[in-house]
Order: C-alpha cells, then sequence, then structure tokens
C-alpha cells in the first residue's frame, strides 16, 4: 500500500513536469507568432492597410479631451467656448494660452503638455506612409483613391491643431522620415501653412465622397463637406484679429511671420466668407433649428 502511494506521488510528479515542458513549447509558439507587423505586412493586406488608417482616425479628438492636461481642461480653455479658474502657471493650458512654452517646462519634463506637438505630427507621418503605401495594396484604385483623400484631409486637421497651438510649425510635406534621419527643417510662415492647408482640404474634397455616400459600415469617416467645413474654420481663424496682423509688435519680423500674418488685410475676412457661403450652398448639411420653451 505504501510503495503504491509513493508511486503515485512520483507519476503525478512526471505528469506535471510534462504538462509543464508542454505549456513553455505552447507559450514559445505564442510569442513567435505575436510580434509586431511590419510595412509589407500590413500594406500588402487590404484588412491592415484600412486599419492602418483606422488608427489615424483614433487619435483625431486628442485635444477636446476635457481632462486632458492633468484633469485641468483642454484648448477650450484659451478661447470664449470654456470659462477657467487660472490655478496656476504650470499648468500645460495655462502655459499655453500664455505663450510661455520653454526647454524647461516642455517635453519630458511635462508630456501631457507635449503631445500637442507629438500626436499631430505622428499621425502626419502615418497620413504619408499610407498615402506612399496605398499603390503597393491589394485595394482597388476606387479605395485606393478615396482613402487618398481621407489621409489627406486627416493629415490637414493635425496641422491643424499644430497651427492652433503653435503658429507655423515646420511642413513635412508628403515625405517619410524614419528614425537614423536627422532632421532640422525650419518654422514656415503662418500665411505659407494656412495656404498649405487650405491647398490640401480642396484636393481631399475632390478625391472624397459627399455626405451619406459611404456605406453604414463606414459611418464617420470625413467626407467632401469635412473638408469644406474645416476649410471655413481654418480661414475663419486666419482671418482674426489676433492672426490677421495681430502679432506683438516688439517680436522680430521672422516671430511675426511665424506667428501671425505680418499685417491686417481684410480679404482675408472674404475669404473666410466664401468658404463658409461654399458650405451653406453645398446642400450638404441643414440648419440646425430650435425652438424656446415656455416655461
Amino acid at each position: 500500500m505504501y510503495n503504491n502511494k509513493r508511486l503515485l506521488i512520483k507519476l503525478i510528479a512526471v505528469i506535471g513536469v510534462l504538462a509543464g515542458l508542454g505549456s513553455c513549447k505552447k507559450a514559445s509558439f505564442l510569442e513567435n507568432k505575436t510580434t509586431a507587423l511590419d510595412e509589407n505586412a500590413v500594406f500588402t493586406d487590404s484588412l491592415r492597410t484600412i486599419q492602418f488608417l483606422n488608427g489615424v482616425y483614433n487619435q483625431i479628438g486628442f485635444a477636446f479631451n476635457k481632462g486632458r492636461w492633468d484633469t485641468h481642461g483642454n484648448t477650450e480653455h484659451s478661447t470664449d467656448d470654456g470659462e477657467y479658474l487660472f490655478s496656476s502657471v504650470t499648468r500645460p493650458d495655462v502655459i499655453l494660452y500664455n505663450g510661455t512654452i520653454s526647454p524647461t517646462n516642455y517635453g519630458a519634463t511635462n508630456p501631457t503638455l507635449a503631445d500637442a506637438w507629438y500626436t499631430p505630427y505622428n499621425n502626419i507621418r502615418r497620413c504619408n506612409l499610407l498615402i506612399e503605401k496605398l499603390p503597393t495594396t491589394p485595394l482597388s484604385p476606387g479605395m485606393q483613391s478615396r482613402m487618398k483623400g481621407e489621409a489627406r484631409c486627416l493629415r490637414a486637421w493635425y496641422y491643424m491643431q499644430l497651427l492652433i497651438c503653435y503658429g507655423g510649425v515646420p511642413n513635412v510635406g508628403d515625405n517619410v522620415y524614419g528614425i537614423e534621419d536627422l532632421l532640422n527643417l525650419p518654422r514656415q510662415k503662418f500665411a505659407d501653412l494656412v495656404t498649405y492647408i487650405s491647398s490640401e482640404l480642396d484636393a481631399a474634397a475632390a478625391l472624397l465622397p459627399a455626405p451619406g455616400g459611404y456605406e453604414s459600415i463606414d459611418y464617420g469617416r470625413v467626407t467632401k463637406g469635412t473638408c469644406m467645413g474645416l476649410k471655413s474654420r481654418l480661414l475663419l481663424y486666419a482671418a482674426s484679429p489676433l492672426f490677421n496682423g495681430g502679432a506683438i509688435t516688439t517680436a522680430t519680423p521672422e516671430q511675426i511671420a511665424a506667428a501671425s500674418y505680418p499685417t491686417y488685410d481684410v480679404s482675408r475676412w472674404q475669404a473666410a466668407a466664401d468658404a463658409a457661403d461654399a458650405v451653406i450652398k453645398s446642400g450638404y448639411f441643414s440648419r440646425y433649428s430650435w425652438l424656446p420653451v415656455t416655461l
């Protein structure tokens, strides 16, 4: 009886060891299969290419997270859209709307502020990579054209977020830079960046369907109407007194050109009005009507 019990214990121990070895082999197999996808794996597959574009959509609302900066609001607090208690000069949104960004309060020392720079540029690079790779994908020509329009519209959106926070910023164009590239790109003038974004929205609109032109599975993707609406907002923003000749006069000419239009021009208001009128006359959207409630 005693010997049989010892034999049973040894048998259980051996089974346990074998089971452990089997699980190790299984884990090793899974680890080998869960490595990150490279560019070739993504852009030789239609579904993965579409998912790559979906990832660019995923971060478009980063600037509007209400608790984005240490639970202390977002870029809306730089405008009349929201009222905010001035709690500390070290808060990220206060730093931005006061224009007090410096090497000592930016980057690794303040990651919740640095996302205003990194998130747009990360997604601009993704758009550029997608545009470069689209012709090599197995997607149909029509789908490639539409997705290129989506990428150009989203790229313009992210440049608008940079423009809002920093004025003129380096424009990488269609280039896809890698980790080994040493970049020293100059800041673009405010006027040139506005022109670039506006032209990109026009080009994207020509490739995109009108609102309602998608299947239900693609609800929420950008359309011609999106591009027209963003252009209207961009030109209204650029024509406002703060940027239409509104820079601080004590700044250098280079600083003024990077932050705003150097001089006021009333025609910029007309351009903004024309863009808004085009949205209204497109018929893509209807005005929101409401009736006062009688208490």
